[in-house]
């Protein structure tokens, strides 16, 4: 029972990696990284267009790249008691 459990939340997490990396190939980089014309009184609150989708990216990798980190230390944690499991311990 344990074993199952521990797979089905690793394929869980392994599912939602890659929905995660998927949504981060998805997001388009803006047509133009550069400032343009903007007001000098606005320069430092406003953020460059490259900015934010390079924020919105790299927050779907930090996701994707949890959730796989999170799969794999499942998987082997269920490696493991299976092996304990199997050994009579």
């Amino acid at each position: 029972m344990l074993i199952s459990t521990l797979n089905i939340l690793s394929a869980v997490c392994a599912f939602g990696a890659a929905f995660f990396w998927w949504r981060s190939a998805r997001i388009q980089p803006p047509h133009t990284f550069g400032w343009g014309t903007i007001a000098p009184d606005d320069w430092q609150t406003r953020k460059a267009p490259g900015v934010e989708w390079a924020e919105n990216v790299a927050r779907m990798n930090k996701w994707g790249a949890g959730l796989s980190g999170l799969s794999a230390c499942l998987l082997g944690l269920t490696s493991m008691v299976g092996a304990l499991q199997g050994s009579g311990g």
